[in-house]
């Protein structure tokens, strides 16, 4: 399954994966600025 959205007019494709690394990025980081 290929995730999809539009962001700035920019079409970005994921794979399951690479969606999942991705959110597991974006947590890290938000733990990281607010998790102090």
């Amino acid at each position: 399954m290929i995730r999809e959205f539009s962001k700035n007019q920019v079409l970005v494709k994921f794979s399951d994966n690479e969606w999942k690394a991705l959110q597991n990025l974006i947590k890290f980081k938000n733990h990281l600025y607010y998790g102090k």
